[in-house]
């Protein structure tokens, strides 16, 4: 599940586990905006991290463009982001499963 940010990431993964269902085990969560607070959470939160300085600066120089030219056209803007990958998306448990494996191994 994408949520629009960690917010409802963290409210979506309640909600589950209230109907006894389990992250990442039956459904996989995502969040974006990277806040603190996906550091903490049970099970840890996987988010993209975009950078909301740069985000930020993007929506003033569109506004304050659109508003001295009474440009009405949409703007696309590009940026980079990082994937943070916690446990929330499965991916990171089946990695510390196989690392244990491979460790068990040797």
């Amino acid at each position: 599940m994408f949520c629009a940010n960690d917010i409802c990431a963290l409210g979506a993964i309640r909600a589950i586990t209230e109907k006894s269902l389990r992250v990442p085990e039956d459904i996989a969560v995502i969040g974006i905006d990277n806040i603190e607070m996906a550091e903490y959470s049970k099970p840890l939160l996987t988010t993209i991290d975009i950078n909301k300085r740069e985000l930020g600066e993007w929506g003033v120089k569109i506004l304050l463009d659109k508003i001295k030219t009474k440009r009405k056209t949409q703007v696309r803007v590009t940026m980079q982001f990082q994937m943070i990958v916690r446990e929330s998306c499965g991916t990171y448990v089946k990695r510390r499963i196989l690392q244990k494996g491979e460790e068990s191994k040797k």
